[in-house]
């Protein structure tokens, strides 16, 4: 499918979809009444607790939409990397950029997005460097197993990740951006309010050369990366509709991305990804009372993905589509005891070249959290989560956790343990060949315990504002799917890994206010060891070893300095330890060196009447490091970005 052809008929969609569910507006004006607070209501879910985040059971990290705000320009991936204890796993610019946590598998991390599950159900994984963090307004990360605790838990070993896409405050912008390697970035949008009404659509064009000079590690020379172009559009269309306890909305994105895909630097094989993606959401939601509140949600998206290898200029394509439905109920009974319930109901189509068949599998869940306030200091939180996949049957997740608060309300003690099941992916049961119909789901026992504190130490007019959190993990996995090579030598899905995870999280966020300064930093810390338990064949060496590609010790640092309004000066800075490239560190290059990663943004803002203008400017990888995530996949060397927004207000 061209690029204008797709464009032209997802354009038309987009458009129709908007026109349908906005009102035909009179030519007498009416009063704009929608403010920012009814925008964040059309972000419409059924709240799980009434508490703030560091009252809650389990460990969550909240990006906020003024930080998201200031960094439109890049993806979420580049976000997370510095703002969360998400690991990245990148291969470089113009390539995928995967998230992981605890140690665990990609697939292993659960992401959603306005209640839509996102990972892809071929290989469970999602290129997070695909979703601009323009059309991303609320993020959402919590660690773990008992993130069922917070959100759908099913599958969510590793963790959760969350994104919602609110409707912009402004009515209109357009902005441009510019950088190393070729970068090219345009992006515009308008937006309508009047009275309960509101309708938006934006639009983002992406183009990177990405053809970028490297150090070669084993031959000691300077080389090029070719090959490796990227050019992406993204359009997202929503409409909402708040009337007293009642609202609506409807929101549609589509992405089309083109990728120039250079392979390993140690054998390049040159090839090209498609990505077509159309995900379309419709909530709604009812305030019952006072302690009762409904909602529902309906979606469906379709991912084609196209790969061709240039060598044998041939394409291998596949289609998935998922039909989902959620309604859910929150209620509060008492002053101790408040319940939120929640189905999930999918189905799935998927269609692939490498699949013998044309799986059409169906999903169900209902899951339910409770909160029972037991005294004035002690919270406990049980939680079950029923699922039922076609082709194995139903499970039971179950969940407890407990929070304690001593007589001061800024420190919260809390602990939780979850046991729950991964389902294989459809590679894993389908691909031709090796797909192993016979594959089993990843069963995990997760226990945790923390404490979070909140401190305002400072009594003088300059408010000092701290917040301290540990968090301490432990998950046994067993069944773990690996692909190994049989008698025949061909690599087929087999239920294999026990590893054991264990490790600490530990963040310091906080701001200071300086007369007509405000500083805020954090710092965030991650130490986690990942092993397998027990020999998987007769002289297994790489029992008790640290899994591959996970580092022990992760350390991310970040603050910023804000002049009002008007001026701000961000700087951040990670360090990830050594990774192994195999499971019994053999390697020709193990371990990957430790790296460095630092980067430099300068913003300003000016209002002209109704107009404000940001500019921004930016030095990634300020070092120049010379490092890999990911063996022979370079990462490039320092390069700059600038952009220029102009917002109608």
């Amino acid at each position: 499918m061209g690029f204008t052809s797709f464009f032209t008929r997802t354009a038309c969609i987009l458009i129709l979809l908007i026109w349908g569910t906005t009102p035909v507006y009179s030519n007498a004006s009416e009063p704009d009444t929608l403010g920012l607070h009814i925008l964040d209501e059309l972000v419409i879910q059924a709240r799980q607790w009434d508490k703030n985040d560091l009252e809650l059971p389990v460990s969550v990290r909240r990006i906020s939409r003024d930080v998201l705000s200031r960094h439109r320009d890049v993806s979420v991936s580049d976000l997370l990397e510095r703002t969360s204890f998400v690991g990245i796993r990148s291969y470089g610019p113009g390539n995928m950029s995967q998230v992981y946590q605890r140690g665990m598998s990609t697939r292993q991390t659960r992401i959603y997005w306005e209640e839509m599950p996102l990972n892809h159900p071929m290989h469970g994984g999602l290129d997070m460097s695909a979703i601009p963090a323009s059309f991303i307004t609320g993020l959402t990360v919590s660690s773990g197993n008992p993130a069922s605790l917070t959100g759908h838990g099913a599958g969510a070993i590793g963790g959760l990740i969350s994104m919602n896409s609110a409707a912009p405050i402004e009515k209109g912008f357009v902005s441009q951006s510019i950088g190393s390697y070729g970068h090219r970035q345009s992006r515009a949008g308008a937006f309508l309010n009047q009275g309960n009404w509101y309708t938006g659509v934006q639009f983002q064009r992406t183009e990177e050369e990405n053809d970028f000079t490297y150090h070669d590690m084993i031959r000691g020379v300077e080389r090029k990366r070719e090959n490796n172009a990227l050019n992406a559009f993204s359009g997202m269309g929503q409409a909402g509709y708040v009337s007293g306890s009642w609202r609506i909305r409807s929101v549609f994105w589509i992405n089309h991305i083109q990728n120039d895909l250079p392979g390993p630097v140690s054998a390049p094989v040159f090839s090209r990804q498609d990505d077509h993606s159309i995900r379309w959401i419709l909530q709604t939601g009812y305030t019952l009372s006072r302690r009762s509140e409904a909602a529902l949600s309906g979606g469906w998206y379709r991912y084609d993905l196209d790969y061709r290898d240039n060598r044998t200029m041939g394409w291998e394509r596949s289609r998935t589509d998922l039909l989902m439905l959620q309604p859910s109920l929150r209620h509060e009974w008492n002053q101790k005891h408040q319940s939120y319930v929640v189905l999930h109901a999918a189905r799935q189509f998927i269609k692939s070249d490498n699949y013998s068949e044309k799986p059409d599998p169906s999903y169900l869940s209902l899951r339910w959290n409770h909160s029972w306030h037991m005294t004035e200091n002690f919270t406990w939180y049980p939680s079950a989560e029923v699922d039922y996949f076609q082709e194995y049957g139903g499970f039971i997740h179950p969940s407890l956790a407990a929070t304690f608060t001593p007589r001061s309300d800024n420190v919260v003690f809390r602990a939780a343990i979850s046991h729950t099941r991964n389902t294989p992916s459809f590679n894993d049961r389908f691909w031709v060949p090796g797909g192993n119909p016979d594959v089993k789901p990843e069963k995990v026992l997760s226990y945790e315990a923390g404490v979070s504190s909140h401190m305002v130490p400072s009594k003088n007019r300059n408010r000092i504002e701290l917040e301290v959190s540990a968090t301490a993990f432990r998950q046994h996995f067993d069944q773990g799917i690996r692909w190994r090579p049989g008698d025949d030598g061909r690599f087929s899905a087999v239920n294999l890994d026990e590893m054991l995870s264990y490790g600490v999280e530990f963040s310091v966020d906080g701001g200071l206010q300086l007369n007509r300064a405000r500083m805020t930093f954090s710092y965030l810390l991650t130490y986690t060891n990942v092993s397998i338990r027990r020999e998987r064949f007769a002289g297994d060496q790489s029992v008790g070893k640290q899994l591959f590609y996970v580092p022990k010790w992760q350390h991310r640092g970040q603050t910023s300095l804000h002049f009002e309004d008007y001026l701000w000066i961000q700087f951040s800075a990670g360090y990830t330890g050594e990774r192994y490239t195999t499971f019994d560190h053999s390697g020709i290059r193990d371990p990957l060196d430790s790296f460095v990663h630092m980067d430099l943004d300068v913003g300003s803002r000016y209002h002209i009447k109704k107009m404000r203008v940001d500019a921004k400017a930016g030095i990634k990888n300020l070092g120049g490091s010379n490092h890999e995530s990911i063996l022979w996949y370079p990462m490039a060397p320092r390069y700059y970005r600038v952009s220029l927004t102009l917002s109608w207000l």
